[in-house]
């Protein structure tokens, strides 16, 4: 299992913060801005990710209301013309 995300970026490689994994030496100034980088684009897309889970769902939503509100539409429609054909017929039961 990963490392959360928030956990500092040597914690997240599985070595000291500020130490390489086998000398005595502190992390470098490219290396701590490269896990920096890479911390800030894991949680964009990790936000990006549950922001687009969020828009499909409310698709899909939005989908299904427009199909179940045109279903009734077609539904009254029939009804319409069930009604106008007993009038016709002169079976009007009511």
């Amino acid at each position: 299992m990963p490392a959360p995300l928030r956990a500092a970026p040597a914690a997240r490689l599985g070595r000291p913060a500020g130490r390489y994994a086998g000398g005595m030496s502190s992390v470098g100034k490219w290396e701590r801005r490269k896990d920096t980088a890479q911390i800030a684009i894991e949680s964009g897309v990790t936000h990006v990710g549950h922001i687009m889970g969020i828009v499909v769902g409310a698709v899909r939503d939005v989908t299904t209301e427009l199909g179940d509100f045109a279903t009734d539409m077609f539904e009254m429609r029939d009804a319409s013309r069930r009604a106008a054909a007993e009038d016709r017929n002169g079976d009007v039961s009511g």
